[in-house]
């Protein structure tokens, strides 16, 4: 809390920014603006994360680093120093 408020001191506070730039009287309605825009962030992420993807999260630790890189991969050329 406290660096929040030295936070404010310096630079002002983000939400009344806003606020004042959307021409609010009040915090609240512009609260529910960017309630709103979350919202519209979650729905648009998850529109682009495909249906066939696998969470990694349910992939067994054993079979992590076992897979081999397609055969169309152009192979990395070796650095020397």
């Amino acid at each position: 809390m406290a660096d929040r408020l030295h936070y404010q001191r310096i630079f002002g506070d983000p939400m009344d920014w806003v606020r004042r730039r959307l021409g609010h009287a009040s915090q609240l309605s512009t609260l529910i603006y960017l309630h709103a825009l979350q919202e519209l962030e979650m729905e648009t992420r998850m529109a682009l994360v495909p249906d066939t993807w696998e969470d990694p999260r349910d992939t067994p630790a054993s079979s992590l680093g076992d897979e081999k890189p397609p055969r169309d991969l152009p192979g990395e050329k070796e650095t020397t120093r």
